[in-house]
C-alpha cells in the first residue's frame, strides 16, 4: 500500500511539473501593437476583448485623401465598420484586457508626430475601459502612429 501511495505522489508530481511548465502561473497580462493613420485626432477604446474607435476630428482612422488604410492590431489588418462616422464596431482581441482588479497600463509610442496619451485609465467606473487618444490635430494632412500597450492586474 505504501509503494502505491508513493508511486502515486511521483506520478503526481510529474505531471504538475509537466503542466506548470507548460501552463505558468502568472498575472492577466497582455500587450497590444498599434499602427493606425491618423488624421485629426480620434480614440482607441479598449474593454475586455473588444477594441474599437471613437472618432473626434477630421478624418476617419485610415481615411485621407482617398485612402482606406487599416488598423493593424499586432501585426493583423483591422478594417473598422464605422456606425455612424463617430464610433466603429468592436474587433476582438486575444489578450483582453482585465475586468476586475488592479490594472496597471502602460502607454509607449513609438512613431507619430502628434500627441499621444492615456485618456482614461480601467477601474470600476468606467466598466474598465481604457482610452488612447491619438491627436494628429496640430498638422496638417494624416500621419502613421504606432504605440505599443502593455497591461497586467
Amino acid at each position: 500500500m505504501r509503494q502505491r501511495i508513493g508511486w502515486l505522489i511521483v506520478v503526481w508530481g510529474m505531471f504538475a511539473a509537466f503542466y506548470f511548465t507548460m501552463h505558468p502561473l502568472r498575472p492577466h497580462s497582455g500587450r497590444l501593437v498599434v499602427r493606425a493613420y491618423i488624421d485629426g485626432s480620434d480614440d482607441l477604446k479598449i474593454q475586455g476583448d473588444r477594441v474599437w474607435w471613437s472618432h473626434h476630428d477630421w478624418d476617419l482612422p485610415g481615411r485621407n485623401a482617398g485612402k482606406h488604410e487599416p488598423t493593424y492590431l499586432n501585426d493583423q489588418p483591422w478594417q473598422p465598420v464605422w456606425q455612424d462616422n463617430r464610433d466603429s464596431a468592436a474587433t476582438h482581441l486575444r489578450d483582453p484586457l482585465p475586468s476586475s482588479g488592479n490594472v496597471t497600463v502602460n502607454l509607449a509610442p513609438v512613431s507619430g508626430r502628434g500627441h499621444v496619451r492615456l485618456t482614461q485609465t480601467p477601474s470600476p467606473e468606467n466598466g474598465y475601459t481604457l482610452s488612447v487618444l491619438l491627436d494628429d490635430n496640430d498638422q496638417g494632412g494624416a500621419d502613421w502612429y504606432d504605440i505599443t500597450l502593455t497591461w497586467n492586474e
